[in-house]
Parts: C-alpha cells; sequence; structure tokens
C-alpha cells in the first residue's frame, strides 16, 4: 500500500526571499556599527598636539633639537614642558624649562619651571636648547622624549657630533 501523506518543504521561492532578507538585515547591523564608531572617532577631541622633531644635534654638554607643529591648532608652551634624555646604557635624566624667549625654549637640571610662554603655531618650529649635566661624546646617540603639559610628546634619537 502507498502512503498518501506528500513531503512538503519550503519553495525555493520562499527560501531565496528568507535568504536575501537575512543578508540584507545582517548588512544593515553591520553598516550600522561601522557608521556608529566612525561619528565616535569624529567627535573624539582634537585638544592633544602632534609634534615631531626634525632634526638635532648634540654637542659638549648641550643637546639642541626643534619642535614642529604638525597640529591645527596653536601650542602654548608654558614651563610645563619636560625633556628626557635617555643615554645609551639607559641613564635616563629630566630636564625642566629654565627660560624661553620668541626663538627658543631652554631647558636645564630638574628645578622649578621658568615663568613666561611661547605660542606655537600650525607648522612653526621653535628650537629646544637642554643644558645637561654630562657631556655628549661623538657618535653616541642619545633618546630624546619631549612631554607636553598637555601629555602630549614626541620621541627623537639624535647622534652627538
Amino acid at each position: 500500500m502507498k502512503s498518501t501523506k506528500t513531503k512538503r518543504g519550503v519553495s525555493s521561492v520562499i527560501a531565496t526571499v528568507l535568504l536575501i532578507t537575512l543578508a540584507v538585515a545582517g548588512g544593515s547591523m553591520v553598516y550600522t556599527y561601522a557608521m556608529t564608531s566612525t561619528v565616535n572617532l569624529q567627535q573624539t577631541p582634537s585638544n592633544f598636539s602632534i609634534l615631531e622633531i626634525p632634526t638635532g644635534s648634540a654637542s659638549g654638554n648641550s643637546i639642541k633639537f626643534y619642535v614642529l607643529n604638525l597640529g591645527k591648532q596653536e601650542i602654548t608652551l608654558n614651563g610645563a614642558e619636560r625633556v628626557y634624555v635617555t643615554l645609551a646604557n639607559q641613564t635616563k635624566y629630566e630636564f625642566a624649562q629654565t627660560g624661553i624667549s620668541s626663538e627658543q625654549v631652554s631647558f636645564g637640571c630638574p628645578c622649578d619651571a621658568a615663568n613666561g610662554s611661547l605660542s606655537l603655531l600650525p607648522e612653526q618650529t621653535v628650537l629646544f636648547v637642554v643644558t645637561t649635566s654630562f657631556l655628549t661624546f661623538p657618535g653616541y646617540s642619545y633618546s630624546i622624549l619631549l612631554v607636553l603639559g598637555d601629555g602630549s610628546e614626541t620621541v627623537a634619537t639624535i647622534i652627538a657630533n
């Protein structure tokens, strides 16, 4: 005897429509997540400074380097800046600002920062001069870390001449 029950399933047209609906819903979820993440990144405050040390030199007990403002905002140097110099043997020295003029910022032994400020406009450079308590030796490299008052920092390696 033959069974009268027939096996019925979802037609191929309905299955295709369901798969397309699932793909569109999944794509929409991924798109929404990506756009929300991008908008959050764009709304992040840009109050940090973008700095670069394009060139520098070291001789005697002096390290000189230029700092370039790559950001779109003016940077105010106000005495809160610190320069850290790391020698080849990993000895680290900290230097505080000791003087400021329209052409250069001077640093010396860790002591009270000087009163005074200097505005560094976008694409402008200023000379930093660090007077060290040690002599620099030709051919030796010195790692420079500049930290601004807002926490922005930049690093460079300078080889003594």
